[in-house]
């Protein structure tokens, strides 16, 4: 079977996270070098580690053979007098002011966190007969943003293929279920090919395809951000 995570793959995401911590430090910019953990080591021990949560395919060979955490961070100081006029973000991006979850992913906090989003929905959101308290359902979060929002992988349409949502844990309708990429290898490929911004949907507001409904990998925007964070260099 062909993996469905490739190597060459893989090494485009790592490539990604450290291209965006060197281009920001070159900046001035608040950075952490990415921290990739070793790998579980196989789907029985990633399994094992996930107290039996249903995470799909793709993940779970992330997870089993390339990492079981990522961590990145980085956050630009935009209000900073220090910083040089050139080394700001041109005005489109001024959103866009970090990256700064615990983790990309987690193995070792899934099991909770789908555990204590269970308990919150099946008290907040019993009703599946409503399309609101139904949007909250058969989802499983992988990621908590730090205002609260998540994250998650949707099976309400089956299993063969989880596209990544957002979840507003106060029920902004304009951001709860948006998807943002077509299961987890499309939505990491996206994400990471722009530095992994927010995860809060604000920051990822630019970069976002209305129509096809999901994080874009190319175009002026992409471009232009692109161009600014590998560009001008601070000045000492």
């Amino acid at each position: 079977m062909a993996d469905l995570v490739t190597k060459r793959l893989w090494d485009t995401w790592v490539r990604n996270w450290h291209w965006i911590t060197d281009g920001l430090a070159a900046k001035g910019a608040d950075v952490r070098r990415p921290k990739v953990a070793p790998p579980v080591g196989d789907r029985e021990q990633v399994m094992d580690r996930l107290q039996s949560v249903w995470v799909p395919p793709d993940f779970v060979e992330v997870l089993a053979s390339y990492s079981a955490k990522v961590t990145l961070y980085w956050r630009l100081y935009t209000d900073d007098a220090d910083v040089a006029e050139d080394d700001l973000p041109p005005a489109a991006y001024e959103e866009v002011s970090g990256s700064d979850a615990d983790a990309l992913w987690d193995v070792g906090k899934i099991s909770r966190l789908k555990r204590d989003f269970d308990r919150w929905v099946a008290s907040a959101f019993p009703d599946v007969s409503d399309p609101w308290q139904r949007s909250w359902h058969n989802k499983v979060p992988f990621l908590e943003a730090p205002n609260g929002d998540l994250l998650a992988f949707d099976l309400s349409g089956g299993t063969a293929q989880c596209p990544v949502v957002y979840l507003s844990h106060e029920g902004d309708t304009d951001v709860h279920g948006r998807r943002l990429g077509l299961d987890f290898t499309d939505f990491m490929t996206r994400w990471s090919n722009l530095g992994c911004p927010g995860p809060e949907f604000w920051t990822l507001e630019p970069f976002y395809d209305r129509r096809e409904r999901r994080l874009r990998d190319s175009g002026p925007a992409v471009d232009r951000w692109k161009a600014w964070v590998g560009g001008a260099k601070r000045r000492l």
